[in-house]
């Protein structure tokens, strides 16, 4: 018999993610009884803590094989090997809402150990890219920390809370490059990142940014381009033939992938719209550095 907790986010996971088509399936949607993507679930459920940190998923099959229930012989562990290389070998299809595809396999690297003839040692596996930010990251804490009875593979360094409030994952590269960016770069990247977790919107136009960031155009030029300096947030130039305006959107997948960092909206949401006790810009940037030395608000 499989892990309640396992199951319970099985189906969030999937039911949360309807977008996704398995394309070596006739263009289907996830058929969600079949073994080769209950494997993929519990290798994600098994190692949702390491992917938060940037790391590949490190297990063995017998964890794998307990947390589905399945019995205890090499066919098994064979079935867990073939899901394993499906995932490397077939594309999934992630429709967006403003009408375009991307393709991409789930697994891009897999570390297979020699001469584990018995299934004892441990496998890794690399998570796409894509698959982090659209399926996994925006959903983890959701996912993990739904409520106090949620299953926590590692409690000593992941505590689940009761009522817990919606996370934004910061790229720990961010932090990487604080002593290069100025005060104003760090707030307008916040600012941005808030407006883009309450709106679900990724793209935006200079103007809309400083009606929200309420700042002047050039001081949105000065601080913007430091942030695009630094690979922080992408800028997709525009045509002026077509009066196509530039647009801006955060990169959520740094070339140096060194994990996440979770805030709570509402401290960031504190930390830049508080009115009755409005932080400085120096503040700004150090309070955010210390959250991410402890570790994230969990």
């Amino acid at each position: 018999m499989s892990n309640k907790y396992f199951e319970k986010f099985f189906y969030k996971l999937w039911n949360i993610n309807s977008t996704l088509i398995d394309t070596n399936n006739h263009n289907t949607l996830i058929d969600v009884h079949n073994l080769n993507f209950r494997i993929l679930t519990a290798i994600i459920f098994q190692g949702m803590h390491q992917i938060a940190r940037g790391n590949e998923i490190t297990f063995n099959f017998s964890q794998i094989r307990e947390l589905l229930g399945l019995e205890d012989s090499v066919y098994t562990y064979h079935q867990i090997e073939q899901a394993i290389f499906y995932f490397k070998g077939n594309l999934l299809k992630y429709k967006h809402a403003n009408n375009y595809t991307q393709f991409f396999n789930v697994i891009n690297t897999i570390r297979k150990p020699i001469n584990d003839i018995y299934f004892e040692k441990e496998w890794s596996v690399g998570i796409d890219g894509i698959f982090k930010e659209k399926i996994l990251l925006s959903y983890l804490y959701d996912l993990t920390c739904e409520n106090d009875e949620l299953y926590c593979k590692n409690e000593k360094s992941f505590e689940c809370e009761s009522n817990a409030s919606e996370k934004i994952l910061i790229p720990n590269q961010f932090f990487s490059y604080i002593a290069s960016l100025s005060y104003g770069a760090v707030k307008l990247y916040f600012s941005i990142i808030l407006q883009e977790h309450l709106t679900r919107k990724e793209k935006w136009e200079i103007d809309e940014i400083i009606k929200f960031a309420n700042v002047s155009k050039a001081a949105f030029y000065r601080f913007m381009n430091n942030l695009v300096q630094l690979d922080l947030i992408k800028k997709h130039k525009g045509n002026r033939s077509t009066q196509q305006k530039s647009v801006y959107i955060i990169n959520k997948n740094p070339k140096s992938n060194d994990g996440y960092t979770p805030f709570k909206i509402e401290t960031i949401n504190f930390m830049l719209n508080n009115a009755e006790d409005k932080l400085t810009f120096k503040l700004i940037k150090l309070y955010p550095f210390l959250v991410y030395l402890e570790g994230g608000e969990y």
